[in-house]
């Protein structure tokens, strides 16, 4: 009779202590894969404002060389010379040639825009360049050894 009680006591199934670490475990699962959610949305963030302020950066810089290929055009079809050119452009960095005029814009201070204008013999103007180069040179860095597969 005594072993009858003793057995009435125990019911199958999860004991309280094993429910509780499931629960525990169950929340630091959930407490982890929040905060990686969160680092990885803030880094999205992150690179998408840089993208946009490059992107407007850029678009701010083709402005202004839109502004300065017109200013250019206009003073041309009215007969004005390049060295008048160059008086009224003192911020843009021009070079000229015949029939060619070449400036460029400041991006940011990595990137510039080079822009190039050719003129015919009618002084109709074309744009012969448009292109965004680097306004540094790219410096390589040396300071890692690597083992080349010698002793």
């Amino acid at each position: 009779m005594a072993e009858n009680k003793r057995s009435n006591n125990r019911r199958p199934g999860f004991n309280v202590g094993s429910a509780s670490i499931i629960m525990v475990f169950a929340v630091l699962c959930l407490t982890i894969f929040s905060v990686l959610s969160f680092t990885t949305s803030s880094s999205d963030l992150r690179l998408s404002l840089r993208a946009s302020k490059s992107i407007s950066d850029y678009y701010a810089a083709e402005l202004r060389a839109q502004d300065t290929i017109l200013f250019i055009n206009q003073q041309i079809k009215e007969g004005k010379t390049l060295d008048n050119l160059k008086m009224h452009l003192e911020e843009v960095d021009l070079e000229s040639s015949d029939f060619t005029i070449r400036f460029s814009e400041a991006v940011d201070d990595r990137r510039m825009l080079l822009v190039e204008l050719t003129f015919d013999k009618d002084y109709n103007m074309t744009v012969t360049r448009w292109n965004l180069l680097a306004s540094k040179d790219w410096v390589p860095d040396f300071g890692m050894d690597i083992w080349s597969g010698g002793n």
